[in-house]
């Protein structure tokens, strides 16, 4: 009996000193981005002999939720992600996973972008997600469940090429007291395919047939510039457009011949296409491509739609195009459910990935591993992605910080029952010891 006391008392001499050291790691991770608390799980273990019960000591595990949930904290980086609700972010210690980099779990969202341009968190490890096209839909939807559908999130140089002009909306008053032969001009600027801009001018002269404005279009180099820098190059044909007698835009045909008339309502648009030497025209040296611009110059029958002449002076009132000029990227956003968004100081927003979040039946049973992460275990159940805010996940906080979930009270007060037991566990092998002593003494 003596013996297996001693054997006893070390067993909670171990289970303690375990249980010790489960609270000092607590303690010193109170302030760690995304960590969970772990906590020193007792159980009892004893000896049957001759169908008696006999003392075996006890056991100490440690237990924990890879998937509980901390408090949020605010912070000045966008790129940092908490997650408010279920779910967890899917990271891999290689920027560029192979078939024998694991996938991981983790809270930490601490992520910032590198000079690669790709996202790892404070422990070094890549956020994964699914690419998207333009529109946020995912590019391999198809195999989205799938680990070898994600990949590094990567926002990719510093630097938009921008983007050419496809739609242009003009809208403006031709004055209708005006002599034949008056003229007047209407700029916006364009993009070619490279980012470079112009001026796109539209240049009117008052028809001597009544209530027709013939137009004709230039291209203007270096709009930016001075005057003296400024040249044109014509583009497309010249036009012809008609007004009804309210003012409203009636048709439009090439200069000459018949305009076409148009239904009261419909949208009256045209296709301006410019060549890839009429932009270079001026610069030899810029190589784009051709450029197919839509102009919507508004409704037919609708003064106020777009193009009217009325009795009143020339105003260019509806000026609109799309296209971008190069620019470097201003910031970084992520959406609740997930998006991950750069902007750009020209103004554009490109979407690029959708960063997953991962879920396991048994989170309790999932293995820690270094970096604050977790990995699957035989029995946790497998790691299933989904989108965030979809299947019972939670959403993808900007710009905030899961705090640990360790309560310092809570622990100091553990830390002191841990240590009277610890103390007393060691009375249990002295007073054993007392004991041996006084049945070897009997031999005397």
């Amino acid at each position: 009996m003596s013996l297996l006391s001693i054997n006893t008392g070390v067993a909670a001499v171990l289970a303690h000193s375990k249980s010790f050291g489960i609270i000092s790691e607590n303690i010193s991770n109170s302030g760690t981005v995304g960590y969970k608390k772990i906590e020193a799980d007792f159980k009892a273990v004893g000896t049957s002999t001759g169908g008696k019960q006999n003392s075996g000591g006890v056991l100490a595990k440690h237990d924990f939720n890879a998937n509980s949930q901390g408090s949020s904290k605010i912070s000045s980086s966008n790129t940092d992600l908490a997650i408010i609700g279920n779910g967890m972010f899917v990271v891999n210690p290689s920027a560029t996973p192979g078939n024998n980099d694991p996938y991981l779990m983790t809270r930490v969202g601490s992520f910032v972008v590198g000079e690669d341009g790709k996202m790892k968190n404070s422990d070094g490890l890549y956020l994964q997600a699914w690419r998207t096209d333009a529109a946020g839909a995912i590019v391999n939807a198809g195999t989205q469940t799938t680990l070898p559908s994600l990949e590094t999130v990567s926002l990719g140089p510093e630097l938009d090429n921008g983007a050419a002009t496809e739609n242009l909306v003009l809208g403006a008053n031709l004055p209708a007291d005006v002599a034949a032969g008056a003229t007047e001009n209407t700029a916006q600027t364009i993009y070619d395919s490279k980012g470079n801009a112009y001026g796109l001018q539209v240049n009117w002269v008052k028809g001597a047939t009544a209530n027709t404005w013939d137009y004709t279009f230039a291209l203007i180099s270096n709009p930016f510039g001075a005057p003296s820098e400024q040249k044109f190059t014509p583009v497309g044909t010249s036009r012809t457009m008609l007004f009804d007698p309210n003012g409203a835009l009636k048709g439009i045909g090439p200069k000459g011949g018949a305009p076409t008339i148009g239904l009261p309502a419909e949208r009256s648009t045209e296709t301006l296409t410019i060549s890839a030497a009429q932009f270079a025209a001026n610069d030899p040296g810029r190589n784009v491509d051709p450029s197919s611009i839509t102009i919507d110059w508004g409704s037919y029958s609708r003064v106020s739609s777009g193009m009217s002449q009325v009795a009143s002076p020339y105003r260019p009132w509806r000026l609109q195009a799309d296209g971008f000029p190069p620019a470097s990227r201003d910031g970084v956003t992520v959406t609740d459910d997930g998006l991950v968004q750069v902007q750009y100081k020209n103004g554009r927003t490109k979407n690029v990935y959708r960063i997953p979040l991962a879920n396991v039946r048994a989170p309790t049973e999932l293995e820690r591993v270094v970096g604050n992460a977790y990995t699957i275990t035989n029995t946790s159940g497998d790691l299933t992605l989904n989108a965030a805010k979809r299947g019972g996940n939670g959403a993808i906080q900007g710009g905030q910080l899961e705090n640990s979930t360790v309560d310092m009270a809570k622990e100091f007060a553990q830390l002191i029952v841990t240590q009277k037991s610890y103390n007393t566990a060691t009375r249990i092998i002295t007073t054993t010891d007392e004991m041996l002593q006084a049945v070897t003494g009997l031999k005397r």
